[in-house]
């Protein structure tokens, strides 16, 4: 999708969101040592030893993760918004900003993305885990 590129189409401008906010603390790309033959070890036995989430907390950990997080965040909030002015009837990207606000304890605001996802999306496959989702984020924020 993101080979040929359209920055007029609002299903491309959610996948690049998706990419930054996946991204999260890591650097979109690698250093030169982080290419070398000992640091590909190194992370795979990160990976085999660590969850995803573990890995990602130590990440943010670091003064570098934080900033990497700051930049991808904004980068993919400024994606899903301007998704969102080419189609806001787009459910994924209402999903897509609703995690990015829960992961950035925006609740409030995550709130309402879930809730306008699963209204332009009824039978949507994650309509239960975000259903739970939205009920963790309304004890965190009773008057939401």
């Amino acid at each position: 999708k993101l080979v040929d590129f359209n920055p007029r189409s609002s299903e491309n401008l959610f996948y690049l969101a998706e990419s930054y906010r996946m991204l999260g603390p890591r650097a979109p790309e690698l250093t030169e040592k982080e290419l070398t033959s000992g640091a590909k070890r190194k992370a795979a036995k990160k990976r085999e030893k660590y969850t995803p989430e573990e890995e990602e907390r130590e990440l943010l950990a670091t003064p570098a993760g934080q900033e990497n997080w700051k930049t991808n965040r904004q980068k993919a909030e400024l994606l899903y918004v301007q998704a969102l002015e080419l189609d806001a009837s787009n459910p994924l990207v209402h999903r897509g900003l609703g995690m990015l606000f829960e992961k950035s304890q925006r609740n409030r605001e995550a709130i309402r993305e879930y809730e306008r996802y699963l209204d332009l999306a009824p039978d949507a496959p994650d309509r239960e885990r975000i259903k739970y989702r939205l009920e963790n984020l309304k004890k965190l924020e009773p008057q939401a």
